[in-house]
């Protein structure tokens, strides 16, 4: 059975990257958003009926309403990017001392991938 990809026109392989790539995006842009929490304006409205029928504004009250960062996120995204630190399996206190000892190497990471980590960690007091 041949598969997909082999017999598609280069241009429409092209659309499909194009595709994934966006859906990538919108993925990572929804974690961020995660991550870090946010805002919502929302508007409340309240009619009441006049003697005639017709609904009339009887209020209109604008508030904010703030989501905090989701702590199932951030652990999502700490045990994927840098695993040997965020694990779920607990240590001893031997593990825990090697733990924090261990410096990440990033030298095998993208340049992509180095933005997203300091977009990431730019919120972020220092810890040195």
């Amino acid at each position: 059975m041949a598969r997909a990809n082999k017999t598609e026109a280069p241009s429409e392989a092209a659309a499909s990257d194009d595709v994934l790539k966006l859906c990538y995006g919108e993925a990572l842009a929804a974690l961020r958003k995660k991550v870090k929490g946010y805002k919502v304006a929302e508007i409340k409205i309240v009619y009441t009926r006049s003697p005639e029928g017709e609904p009339v504004l009887k209020e209109q009250v604008e508030t904010t309403r703030v989501f905090p960062p989701d702590l199932n996120a951030i652990f999502f995204v700490l045990t994927n990017r840098a695993p040997y630190l965020w694990r779920q399996k607990q240590g001893t206190a031997d593990d825990l001392s090697e733990k924090f000892s261990k410096r990440a190497d990033l030298s095998a990471l993208s340049e992509e991938t180095l933005r997203e980590l300091a977009e990431f960690s730019e919120t972020e007091p220092s810890t040195r």
